[in-house]
């Protein structure tokens, strides 16, 4: 017999048809030409039967001649372009479909690079019975969320055609529909770990949660790309990404319980609210060319697979319906459930077959008829048309405690171990009496133990959630909350992504249909009256009821100010993004419910040596530890007097070192907590901290330019390494020899032998310096973070030159290896964090939760646990394994950032780190309008010269203009690719000047919105810009340490003063415009003189770094602001301070003088505005904006450690001791990171 390629299933001539035109529209060539080709090589083909064997559907399948199929495919190459050729898998693929035999596939070896042809021949040569699988590489696989299919019953028909249609006949889309309980999943599961070997990869995801669709896109691109990429921002271009992914490799993804984004009770196949975006997925993977194949499982159809699928189509649907008869006695069987074949199968029969359900019929049988199959029928039991009925049955048949079971391990959603659930059921039974429950449930197989717990399966789940739903419902409808008591419907202290599944699944169902009976004025004011009926029951009665009411209340967004909540059990309620202004919770139990906590960058993380409290360093100076299993906080250790910017940890655990901004190092003591020793040497800030291998010293990196060495032992130093020619950002000890590394601004790497006290080495890093610095474990690699995006990778010890692992899109400000030496963690300014294969280089992981800037990273000691921090006023929890989100803890820190008058003088403007700007009426200060739409911090006010307008410049790298009038936003400039700073109007109103730390000056056509023109010229951030009362001149102040005045008309920089030491903040005009302000970083205000451009007298020496200055409106006078926390009023004339502006009680971050002249205004991150007379320094107001938790009454409150109430009473809670007197109310935490 002739060697035919084996035979896959007949060739469709759908797939023929599409091939061949696909083939001529990019080839170029018509019909006649292609004809006039072949019968040019020799082939006796006429137009008729070209037509009817590749263009028609006359003949659905196809006889065509070996030689018809080669020539063919030869036409399409030869003389063709590379990029207009068939390329080696088209052509196989036509040979597929036209039968060519195998013998004759190997002339078409010679069209093509023999590399491609070979991959593309193993691609679609399918196995023989028996046959090896081809030298592929394993695929990579993600089973994680599949079902064990050890014990697997039938379904070998089934087998055979799905795997006929995914790998011989290549369908791109597979939809396996049926009944809740017959078996899909598991089918699924089997098929998969089939056919994988003939996948290069394969992934496994459940929509049992409703996974949105973005998350889903974001975790099959980071498991399918080489290199995975942060998120794109739009949902097309994740999918087109994905599409791409397919393409490039051969992959099976398998997507199971579907059913979960349709919604129940409407028209079968539409998809829930928000979820519309599945169909457009699906459409685009049915519709498109690709090499991949998407495996569904769903209880109904989706209506875009509906209209996709057919018989000779690449979309496919199979309907699963019970097992055969044997197989379905198998498990009646298995189970223990004996009888005549004929009783068996009469079992079966009844219950159609289908698996969940005999297993079900099985533990009744054994419970109530001894195991006897005949004896259950004689009964006459009734019949049930699908499982939902049986699990009513089962359910009903339930004892209270297992009802309550059941009912948490819905609310769980993962595996749970018996000592979590009895913690959570608020002692409904004993250890002894809930055991027993489990094992009742498991004999009943409603519930399964698997290795992490107790759970249920899919169905069941399903099941339970709804009735659970359901008589939540009913009860808080009928004015009963007994099941609201027992059940807490959002678990706030578990782990974040199950608590965003419990909000999904639970909470929001839950809020539809009482939205539905009784909108949502009439539900706010029944659950308001059912937590009042709740204060009114005596004793109190502890429950979820409370805290339950409360999160559904958050979820509405409802207005809780002075809500009455005293005496009650408020237990699970997460009330971090909820302001309870005047909410009364004196003598509430708050066990278990969490609050947003007093703090906003936080740069430095470490964890503690047994892995139990997770240490921030704030930037109040504070150093934080959180208890881990519940996420409070444990402990406060005040000492620093800045923000704190890195931790090292002691190789025995015993010591963390701390540095930050006061230029102080602290060593504490891990057992105790105290500080042990000041480290006292550096003569400026400290930016990195590390032990030596033996614990014995400590190097500290600091932007002196020095690198200090210290004795543990005794605190003392122990020498002082030279050679950096700028500020030192890190250092680092070689894990084995003791060797120490150091990176500089001044874009070298140095390598130090600290016994003697010298550099042993040094090299460049070209065009960029390297922020930070880490060893792995076993020393074998040094890996840079870089200011261009890149990280560097050296081998240790040659350090030849490094690999370069390009990915980020902004600078890189932290990095560490993880504990066992598999990833490197980087993170930074593009807001991600990435994981990188040491060994390949490859980034295989990106977390995306921060919304901001990345400062710090830490593993827990087991490497199971990631710790992430960020100028976004959050800190996350990661699993070191599966990257999932654990924890967040949410921070607040309002401070006030920016100030300006309107020209009229009645209405005063202050900006904050909350990013909204707060309108007051100058005099007497009172709140006049909140305008809201920045997504960050607001630095940059400018009022329009006719004081109509308003413009805003956020971190978010927006400026806003605002009409007055209305109070809306006219225009969102977007354009700066960093944070906006400063702003000022032109003097004629309509042209808005601004500049960033992206080092660009931007004009804006205030009407239009449009950017006319960018001036470049400064290389670091530009902090401050002031324009010329006659607006023809512009300064502007930067990073550079340089003042650049730049003429205005023509764009042009006419001159630059570089006479400053530090980095410039704040720049000033004089009203006549001859003189020029300018302060900052290096602690002087200096005066120049315009028209000579020189200065002309330093002030200011002594009180600090200024970060704001304004003239009097006679010029006799300036005002500068800074981090001395206080105003002063210089007489320009003498040099001398007139006035101190005593009052705030933190940096003072902007000034402004008010158009009379005789009031000033300040902004300070103490959280306020203080208004002054200019002549005498009075304070004349303090202006605040509302804290979340402003008058709420914390007295007597159990459940809180008195750490977590110092943090409510920063936030703005009040607390009373024994004799009625308020407690310190901590009003405000200094210092945000303001130096970057």
């Amino acid at each position: 017999m002739p060697n035919r390629r084996p035979k896959l299933a007949d060739p469709h001539k759908e797939q023929l048809i599409r091939l061949v035109k696909s083939l001529l529209d990019r080839s170029g060539l018509t019909i006649e030409t292609v004809l006039a080709r072949m019968q040019t090589q020799g082939c006796d083909i006429s137009r008729a039967t070209f037509e009817n064997c590749f263009t028609t559907r006359a003949e659905l399948k196809p006889n065509v001649p070996p030689d018809y199929a080669l020539t063919l495919i030869a036409v399409f190459i030869e003389g063709l372009p590379k990029p207009r050729q068939c390329a080696a898998a088209e052509a196989l693929r036509l040979a597929d479909l036209t039968r060519l035999p195998l013998s004759q596939l190997e002339p078409l070896r010679y069209f093509f690079d023999p590399a491609e042809f070979t991959a593309a021949l193993q691609s679609y040569l399918p196995l023989p019975t028996g046959a090896p699988p081809p030298p592929h590489a394993a695929p990579r696989e993600d089973w994680a969320e599949a079902p064990d299919v050890a014990v697997f019953y039938g379904r070998q028909a089934e087998l055979v055609t799905l795997t006929h249609w995914a790998v011989e006949e290549r369908c791109r889309l597979i939809g396996l529909m049926g009944l809740g309980g017959v078996g899909k999943s598991a089918l699924c599961a089997r098929l998969g770990r089939q056919i994988k070997g003939r996948f290069e990869c394969a992934i496994w995801r459940s929509l049992r949660e409703a996974l949105p669709l973005d998350i889903l896109l974001a975790e099959w691109l980071q498991f399918l790309l080489d290199s995975p990429e942060p998120p794109a921002d739009r949902l097309e271009r994740q999918i087109a990404r994905l599409l791409d992914c397919l393409r490039q490799q051969r992959c099976l993804l398998v997507l199971d319980n579907v059913e979960a984004i349709l919604p129940t009770g409407s028209q079968a196949g539409r998809y829930r609210p928000g979820y519309e975006g599945y169909g457009h997925l699906f459409r685009r993977i049915g519709e498109s060319d690709h090499r991949s194949c998407l495996l569904l499982t769903s209880r109904e159809t989706p209506s875009d697979l509906a209209l996709l699928a057919g018989d000779f189509l690449p979309t496919r649907l199979l309907t699963l319906s019970g097992l055969d008869l044997a197989a379905g006695q198998s498990i009646l069987q298995d189970k223990g459930i004996s009888g005549q074949a004929t009783d068996l199968a009469e079992v079966v029969r009844r219950y159609s077959g289908n698996p969940l359900a005999l297993k079900l019929a099985a533990a009744s049988i054994q419970e109530f008829y001894g195991g006897q199959a005949n004896r259950f029928l004689d009964t006459g039991s009734a019949l049930f048309s699908d499982t939902r009925h049986l699990l009513e049955q089962q359910f009903s048949r339930l004892s209270a405690l297992e009802a309550e079971v059941m009912y948490w391990l819905a609310i769980e959603r993962e595996p749970t171990s018996l000592v979590s659930l009895q913690a959570d059921m608020l002692g409904s039974g004993s250890v002894r009496e809930l055991a027993e429950a489990l094992h009742s449930l498991q004999r009943r197989f409603l519930m399964e133990q698997v290795e992490a717990g107790f759970t249920l399966q899919n169905v069941i789940m399903e099941f339970v959630t709804d009735r659970l739903i359901h008589h939540l419902s009913q009860e808080m409808l009928a004015g009963r909350i007994e099941l609201w008591q027992k059940c807490a419907l959002v678990k706030v202290q578990g782990k974040e992504y199950v608590r965003q599944i419990q909000t999904r699944l639970l909470l929001a169902p839950i809020a539809e249909r009482l939205l539905a009976a009784l909108g949502r004025s009439g539900l706010e004011a029944h659950l308001r009256e059912t937590l009042a009926a709740l204060r009114r029951s005596q004793p109190p009665v502890p429950g979820y009821a409370a805290g339950n009411i409360l999160n559904l209340l958050t979820y509405l967004d409802a207005d809780l100010s002075d809500q009455d909540l005293s005496g009650l059990f408020i237990w699970q309620a997460d009330l971090r993004q909820t302001a309870l202004p005047g909410v009364n919770l004196a003598q509430a139990d708050l066990s278990g419910s969490v609050f947003r906590q007093p703090f906003e960058s936080v740069w430095a993380l470490a964890f503690s040596p047994d892995g139990q409290h997770l240490v921030s360093g704030l930037e109040n100076g504070e150093i934080r530890l959180w208890r881990l299993s519940d996420g409070q906080p444990w402990l406060s250790l005040l000492d620093h007097s800045g923000f704190v910017y890195a931790f090292a940890l002691s190789p025995d655990g015993c010591w963390l070192a701390s540095s930050g901004n006061d230029q102080i190092i602290r060593l504490w003591d891990t057992t105790t907590w105290h500080c042990r020793y000041w480290l006292r040497g550096h003569s400026s800030r400290c930016r990195e901290v590390a032990f030596s291998p033996d614990g014995r010293l400590l190097a500290s990196a600091g932007e002196d330019q020095t690198i200090r060495l210290w004795d543990i032992s005794t605190g003392q130093s122990q020498g002082v390494l030279s050679g950096h020619t700028d500020q030192v950002w890190s250092v680092a000890f070689h894990p084995h020899s003791g060797l120490l590394v150091s990176s500089s601004l001044d874009q070298t790497v140095r390598l130090w032998d600290v016994n003697a006290g010298e550099a042993v080495a040094h090299w460049p890093v070209e065009t960029t310096w390297l922020r930070c610095l880490a060893f792995s474990p076993d020393g074998r690699w040094l890996a840079g973070g870089a200011h261009d995006n890149s990280l560097y990778l050296w081998s240790w010890p040659d350090l030849s030159p490094p690999k370069i692992l390009a990915g980020h899109t902004g600078y890189i400000r932290r990095l560490i290896f993880s504990p066992d030496g598999r990833w490197l963690v980087s993170a930074g300014e593009d807001k991600v964090i990435c994981f990188w294969e040491v060994n390949s280089g490859r980034r295989r992981h990106i977390l995306t939760g921060h919304a901001g800037r990345v400062y710090g990273l830490a593993f827990s000691p087991d490497g199971r646990q990631l710790a992430s921090s960020g100028d976004d006023k959050t800190i996350h929890l990661w699993d070191g394994q599966t990257q999932q989100s654990l924890k967040t803890w949410q921070g607040y820190a309002n401070r006030a950032l920016g100030v300006a008058f309107s020209p009229d003088g009645q209405t005063l403007g202050s900006s904050y780190g909350d990013g909204r700007v707060q309108l007051w009426q100058a005099q007497p200060g009172r709140p006049l309008k909140t305008l809201a739409g920045h997504s960050d911090r607001v630095w940059g006010l400018a009022f329009s010269p006719a004081g109509r307008l308003l413009a805003s410049g956020s971190y978010d790298k927006t400026i806003k203009i605002w009409d007055l009038t209305t109070y809306q936003c006219l225009h969102t400039l977007y354009g700066h690719t960093d944070w906006v700073r400063q702003l000022t109007f032109s003097p004629t109103g309509d042209v808005l000047i601004s500049v960033s730390d992206d080092a660009t000056i931007r004009f804006w056509r205030v009407e239009s919105g449009e950017c006319e023109r960018v001036l470049h010229g400064h290389t670091s951030w530009i902090w401050t810009a002031a324009l010329s009362p006659d607006g023809r001149l512009l300064a502007t102040g930067s990073g550079d340490q340089t003042v650049r005045l730049w003429q205005v008309e023509s764009g042009e920089c006419v001159h630059i003063f570089s006479e400053h030491s530090g980095q410039v903040w704040a720049v000033a005009f004089s009203p006549d415009g001859r003189c020029l302000a300018s302060a900052g970083q290096d602690a002087t205000i200096r005066l120049w003189d315009l028209p000579s451009r020189t200065c002309s007298r330093t002030l200011a020496e002594g009180v600090g770094r200024v970060w704001g200055l304004c003239f009097s409106g006679d010029g006799q006078a300036l005002v500068s602001v800074g981090e001395d926390y206080t105003g002063h009023v210089w007489d320009i004339a003498t040099g001398r301070c007139r006035q101190n502006l005593a009052g705030h009680t933190d940096l003072v971050l902007a000034v402004a003088l008010h158009p009379g002249g005789s009031m000033l205004a300040t902004a300070s991150l103490d959280i306020t505005t203080r208004l002054w007379d200019i002549d005498s320094g009075h304070n004349l107001a303090t202006l605040r904006p509302d804290r979340p938790y402003e008058r709420m009454n914390i007295t007597d409150v159990t459940g809180l450690t008195e750490v977590q109430k110092a943090s409510l009473r920063a936030l703005g809670a009040i607390e009373k001791d024994e004799g009625g007197r308020m407690k310190n109310r901590n009003s405000s935490h200094p210092m945000i990171s303001y130096i970057l």
